[in-house]
């Protein structure tokens, strides 16, 4: 029976073969740790007061700034287009029914900022919730289009 060199110099040592799950299952309260560590790291919400009453609470997680705006989907979807093209962005997907929307948008040069992709929808009480999806994450530049389009709206 041919043993292997790997499994040879393994029960020399006194090592399993499952590498790095051996090396966890001695110490499971560390293994524990690492994983509530990185899970508790994108748990969290930054939420800041937006526009020029401060009046639109906007919520950045994962990415994502989310906020509810007393406007129509149209009329938050043609501010955020306007918002973007006036930087210099360009429209790369956009398209709209009454109740949703959305706009995906690319920078001035491909090397050059980040994407961005907008997306609205009505709620039960005609209102319009945003969400603006930076790629890479980009917390600042989120809320800075955000701010774009309040001011756009008169808000």
């Amino acid at each position: 029976m041919a043993i292997d060199m790997t499994q040879a110099r393994n029960a020399s040592s006194g090592r399993s073969e499952s590498g790095l799950a051996g090396r966890w299952s001695r110490f499971p309260a560390l293994g524990a740790l690492a994983l509530g560590i990185t899970l508790l790291g994108g748990c969290q919400v930054a939420t800041q007061l937006q526009g020029k009453a401060a009046e639109v609470a906007a919520n950045y997680k994962a990415g994502t700034l989310t906020a509810t705006i007393n406007a129509e989907p149209s009329q938050v979807l043609a501010a955020a287009e306007q918002t973007l093209r006036d930087r210099g962005y360009s429209i790369d997907e956009k398209g709209a029914t009454e109740q949703q929307g959305g706009l995906f948008a690319r920078p001035p040069a491909f090397n050059l900022g980040r994407t961005i992709r907008v997306n609205v929808v009505t709620t039960v009480d005609n209102a319009t919730n945003i969400a603006i999806t930076t790629n890479p994450w980009d917390e600042s530049l989120a809320r800075i289009t955000l701010d774009g389009i309040l001011q756009r709206l008169g808000l």
